[in-house]
């Protein structure tokens, strides 16, 4: 079968290349109009539902909330292991390189709980 719209040699005539274009266009308009009613005439549709504005944005905020509580044990144990190795420091030179070895610690925690699935 010869399918081609604007090759760069056509292999079909101008006139198939049209019969087969107004074909398919004409298939695709029967088909819009006919989900078009089906659409119309079903109630389970959304379109028919009534959806109270800001209820999405309020359910997908709620869902953020459960992610973030599911890893809340994960981030209590990770800040708790901070603290334990701030009090393991005795000198204070040293602390600056906690410090700065936690900054790196927490950056790279923050960038796996982003990316990490719920």
């Amino acid at each position: 079968m010869k399918l081609t719209f604007h090759p760069a040699s056509p292999i079909v005539s101008k006139e198939t290349n049209s019969q087969f274009a107004d074909a398919f266009v004409d298939l695709l308009v029967n088909m819009a109009n006919e989900k078009r009613d089906n659409a119309l005439d079903s109630e389970n549709s959304l379109s028919n539902m009534s959806i109270p504005e800001g209820s999405l944005s309020l359910a997908a905020a709620a869902l953020g909330v459960v992610g973030v509580a599911i890893h809340a044990g994960a981030w209590s144990e990770f800040f708790s292991s901070l603290a334990l190795m701030k009090e393991n420091v005795q000198v204070r030179s040293a602390r600056w390189t906690l410090l700065r070895q936690m900054k790196q610690t927490l950056s790279q925690a923050l960038l796996v709980a982003a990316f990490a699935p719920i």
